[in-house]
């Protein structure tokens, strides 16, 4: 798919946010299976129909101010040659920003600091997360990892459910979808 792709499902997923949001998606963290083995890995497919990145524990976050406008950053691991010589290259920033059309990124470490920044000022009255789960007992996730943290220090966020817009997104095909499913 091309970075038009992506770059046109997240204008489509912005243009149902409230204004005044913020939205976190985060692509999923391995599962251990032992000691030193981890299943194999899927990226959440809701973060990959936004950004068309493939890879394990990066963050999307954006920001809808209230005329509309849009700011987009998309957070990745950074390089650590000793672990990817055992887990594989990681996207560099060049790469992720090819890939999805977002131009602004940044290291993994510095988005609580950055979200804590944009959720403290005042300026946001939402928050979008992929709060979806099959049934209750399922393993939390990022998202619902952060929803008891910004519980407890932004109560004043208004949570929203990302997974709602995106689920309708993504049921209406496009061209290059179906071509790609052939």
């Amino acid at each position: 798919m091309e970075k038009e792709f992506f770059k046109g499902n997240r204008q489509n997923f912005y243009k149902q946010m409230k204004e005044n949001s913020l939205l976190v998606m985060f692509s999923g963290l391995e599962i251990r299976k032992t000691n030193d083995e981890f299943y194999p890995f899927y990226t959440n497919r809701n973060f990959l129909y936004l950004t068309g990145l493939d890879s394990k524990e990066l963050i999307l976050l954006a920001r809808k101010d209230g005329e509309g406008n849009v700011r987009e950053k998309i957070f990745l691991l950074p390089p650590d040659l000793l672990k990817e010589r055992w887990t594989g290259a990681r996207i560099k920033p060049d790469e992720a920003s090819e890939i999805s059309g977002i131009a602004d990124t940044g290291y993994v470490g510095a988005f609580t600091d950055e979200f804590h920044q944009l959720a403290s000022t005042g300026n946001y009255q939402y928050l979008y997360l992929d709060l979806y789960r099959v049934s209750p007992s399922d393993r939390d996730e990022p998202a619902h990892l952060i929803l008891n943290q910004v519980a407890q220090n932004y109560p004043y966020l208004k949570i929203e459910n990302a997974n709602k817009i995106v689920r309708r997104l993504r049921t209406i095909k496009q061209p290059c979808e179906l071509a790609a499913m052939r």
